[in-house]
């Protein structure tokens, strides 16, 4: 593929830039078949080359009939204060755009998502890694109140002790460690925003910014505290109960007690979810 980097960089520089532009800011198409995710500053670069490292990992290891992961092309390249990390153009429609006017996802789309993301599980993890780079940046919804973005972690070991300390402040100091799974993919934020369904049926799952190898609960509970709650994460729960993938109760209730904590702490998701609950 041919790629002319001098007008990538332009197009680009101009979305970035352009205050009325549609669709999202960090998102551009540049050509029928390259897309290019885009964030500012060294940070930002960081962030891309740990998405690069797990779209190369999962393309090249998926079974295309099955989930389609855009393949990255190049490394990640730097435009002034822009950095930019270039994939294939995924076509189709979001999820997001099967939510419009209040509709809540399909029984069948919800399934063929389900299909997708455990084609992405049976993709065997790197020993002992939690991510293809071998460095996984504490990111998530759950873990703002902590400010604990620049805390690196490097295995699931270190991963599951992370979690028994939040527990532990979340609970009073008397709760008993999350039980011990397999370790697994997980995709860390699912969203109707970085799903997209094919014109052929198939499912694509992109944006891998916060995906992980951790235990088997971890999307599950990401679910919970989905923004998304009755259109999307509800189906999405039912979906994942009809292929046996459940929390038990325990784990449930401890991991609520953490969404708790993070209300009391500030956290927008977390406080929008326990207001719902009571409402109920």
């Amino acid at each position: 593929m041919s790629i002319d980097l001098k007008r990538i960089k332009e197009i680009c520089r101009e979305h970035w830039d352009n205050k009325d532009r549609s669709g999202p800011r960090n998102f551009v198409p540049v050509s029928n078949t390259l897309a290019v995710k885009m964030a500012r500053r060294s940070w930002g670069e960081e962030d891309l080359k740990y998405e690069h490292a797990w779209l190369e990992y999962m393309a090249s290891n998926a079974d295309s009939k099955r989930v389609v992961v855009p393949k990255p092309h190049g490394p990640v390249i730097t435009h002034g204060d822009l950095n930019l990390l270039l994939m294939d153009f995924i076509h189709g429609d979001s999820i997001a755009m099967h939510l419009k006017d209040g509709h809540v996802l399909d029984k069948e789309v919800a399934d063929k998502i389900c299909d997708a993301y455990l084609a992405l599980r049976e993709i065997p993890p790197q020993p002992d890694k939690l991510c293809p780079t071998g460095w996984w940046p504490i990111r998530g919804r759950i873990f703002t109140p902590d400010n604990d973005g620049g805390l690196i972690l490097e295995s699931p070991l270190a991963f599951s002790e992370y979690m028994d300390d939040r527990l532990m402040q979340a609970h009073d100091g008397k709760t008993t460690a999350l039980p011990q799974t397999e370790v697994v993919f997980n995709y860390g934020d699912l969203s109707p925003n970085s799903i997209i369904q094919l014109p052929d049926g198939r499912i694509s799952i992109v944006d891998l910014g916060m995906a992980l190898w951790g235990p088997t609960y971890w999307d599950l509970y990401a679910l919970i505290i989905c923004p998304y709650k009755e259109e999307f994460a509800a189906p999405m729960k039912k979906a994942f109960a009809r292929r046996g993938l459940m929390i038990d109760p325990t784990t449930e209730e401890m991991l609520w007690k953490f969404t708790v904590w993070h209300f009391h702490l500030g956290n927008a998701v977390a406080r929008a979810q326990v207001r719902r609950e009571k409402r109920v």
